[in-house]
């Protein structure tokens, strides 16, 4: 079976493939940097040549999904399964509409069409359209990538994956963090898979099983919410015989991850600017009905403040004076080699990209955030990875999740969210195979700030986004 191969696989890969592979449905809880993806494409090969499938829908959030299609798929798809491949976009023009409607018309004899979709086109309109062609038109496997995306049942992707999955011949599902908030996480996830596979048909009875609810009154009305959990075991019994969990330490001799921080000092204007804000927030705490959303909205504005800028009333962004930009150009400066900055804010991925720009040159970088188009993207990436003059990448959340960074040895945190996930998967960017070297994650921080909690609370694995009101209130006192 070696030269069924494009790449050789692994072995915790070689084994899960023989015992999944003809599986309707399967999830595949591996964690970062373990070889998901490539276990995806050896399966959707497997299929095409014993004819099960002439289709592979691959729905991937958008900061990655074209990871898949130029550089996932040509590495890994087997020579056993020649394959026409076209990814979404709304906004390719006539003629990316002609190759699409070509691949979504029907299969070719003798190929795989291969259909590259992000997840967030899925919500409306033409993007959901087109995958539903597909799958209506196709033997289709469809592959859910960073499954946690459809974790809310009343979400519009994920009940436009939900009607996909009814179409779909076979299912799978991929995430090294299959819960992010809490184990009411999954309940959507293996409902894509297979409706009721886990012994319920709705998600208010699985619920019921699985979590303490307790009601209370807000904004004048009765809710209901999630005061505890229960029956875990029960849940993890269900799940395991579908499901794969692999960890790195299982499988991977990679070397060590270690963190430290650097700590910033805030100007005499921040400290005021601060102070007030605080003061702000702290009065809404006390005196109004407060929800994790706007709690959370409250963290970002003291965030904004730390990191040099502040928002007005009226939406306008102004600048305070920071020592923050300093402290990370001297990081840079000390560490010699590649690294990733991290930023929240796109005013944060403004103002460190304008000074690498004078301290190292404007071709020492390449941005990747929400603004940055797809084909700059991969360009980006191709760059960090293999042009010895581009030291850094500036990165947002966007880039979190899909991409090999493994020429980069150092993240820089400038500023951090507020979701687990996020923190995780962006670390295993650089850390996954084919890294040789130590990485190194700093987190800059300002002391006695919620710059220091915020970091501490995920050091902790905690999700400030999925906390309960009382849990944000701590991190303001």
């Amino acid at each position: 079976m070696t030269d069924f191969f494009a790449t050789e696989p692994m072995q915790h890969q070689l084994d899960v493939l023989r015992s999944s592979a003809r599986t309707e449905f399967y999830a595949v809880f591996w964690e970062m940097g373990v070889g998901k993806t490539k276990l995806a494409l050896d399966t959707a090969a497997c299929m095409f040549v014993e004819k099960r499938i002439d289709g592979l829908l691959f729905i991937a959030p958008k900061g990655c999904y074209l990871n898949t299609y130029y550089n996932e798929v040509p590495l890994h798809m087997s020579a056993r399964a020649p394959y026409r491949m076209e990814f979404w976009s709304a906004t390719g023009g006539k003629k990316k509409e002609r190759s699409v409607n070509a691949l979504t018309r029907g299969p070719a004899p003798g190929f795989l069409d291969i259909f590259v979709v992000n997840i967030e086109s899925l919500r409306s309109g033409r993007g959901k359209v087109a995958a539903m062609k597909f799958v209506r038109t196709h033997k289709t496997l469809t592959i859910i990538d960073e499954s946690t995306a459809i974790k809310n049942p009343k979400a519009a992707q994920t009940k436009a994956c939900v009607e996909i999955g009814q179409h779909s011949e076979y299912r799978r599902i991929m995430t090294g963090t299959p819960i992010t908030q809490d184990p009411l996480d999954l309940y959507s996830q293996f409902d894509f898979l297979c409706h009721g596979c886990l012994g319920f048909t709705n998600f208010y009875s699985f619920r019921a099983e699985y979590a303490r609810m307790q009601k209370v009154q807000m904004n004048g009305r009765s809710i209901n919410i999630v005061r505890g959990f229960r029956n875990l075991e029960d849940l993890k019994h269900r799940i395991a015989p579908h499901s794969s969990r692999i960890s790195k330490e299982e499988c991977l001799d990679l070397p060590p991850k270690t963190f430290s921080v650097e700590y910033v000092e805030l100007t005499s204007e921040q400290k005021k600017a601060y102070q007030s804000m605080k003061e702000l927030c702290l009065t809404q705490l006390e005196t109004e009905v407060i929800t994790v959303t706007n709690a959370l909205t409250m963290l970002g504005k003291l965030q904004q403040i730390i990191c040099g800028h502040i928002i007005d009333e009226n939406g306008l962004t102004h600048d305070i004076k920071s020592n923050r930009i300093a402290t990370l150009i001297d990081i840079l400066a000390r560490h010699g080699g590649k690294a990733i900055i991290w930023c929240k804010f796109r005013h944060d991925i403004r103002a460190v990209c304008a000074a690498l720009s004078d301290a190292f040159g404007e071709d020492s970088f390449v941005p990747y955030f929400g603004d940055t188009k797809d084909a700059e993207r991969k360009l980006a990436c191709d760059r960090i990875q293999a042009d010895d003059s581009c030291r850094f990448m500036v990165a947002s959340k966007s880039a979190a999740k899909g991409l090999t960074l493994t020429t980069a040895t150092l993240n820089v945190y400038y500023s951090l969210w507020f979701e687990l996930e996020t923190y995780l998967q962006s670390q295993d960017r650089t850390h996954r195979k084919g890294q040789t070297q130590n990485v190194h994650n700093i987190n800059l921080i300002v002391r006695g700030t919620v710059d220091e909690k915020i970091v501490k609370a995920l050091a902790s694995k905690k999700d400030i986004a999925g906390s309960i009101v009382d849990g944000v209130k701590m991190l303001f006192t």
